[in-house]
């Protein structure tokens, strides 16, 4: 459901729960051209305060989620990571000699943009 469609008293809950990267560029856009807006006679002291106060409110609560998610994942990453090299340095003595040797010049051969990311 767009904003345009709803009541006014709901906006402030949706505007809160679809802040993310896209809408928060478009917020900090927003905030550099108020003073402009003021300016040309578009908007009122008290309005720009009011839109100001408003969309910096939701600024300041978005960025704590998103570092949360991106520690955690990168926690995960290297813990995955971890194990597979610990996984292969114990059985390192098992290993037949032609994937002792390929093992090292896969990275080698591999394109440097290539996805692979913990071999």
């Amino acid at each position: 459901m767009s904003p345009a469609f709803l009541p006014p008293g709901d906006l402030a809950e949706h505007i809160e729960r679809e802040l993310n990267m896209k809408d928060r560029k478009f917020v900090l856009q927003l905030l550099e051209e108020l003073p402009e807006l003021e300016r040309n006679g578009l908007l009122d002291a008290e309005s720009r305060k009011k839109l100001e106060g408003f969309y910096r409110k939701r600024l300041e609560a978005v960025p704590a989620r998103n570092w949360l998610l991106w520690s955690i994942s990168i926690i995960g990453v290297l813990m995955i990571c971890g194990g597979i090299i610990l996984l292969t340095a114990h059985n390192w003595d098992m290993l037949p000699k032609a994937w002792k040797i390929a093992i090292p010049l896969r990275r080698l051969f591999s394109p440097a943009d290539s996805e692979s990311s913990c071999w």
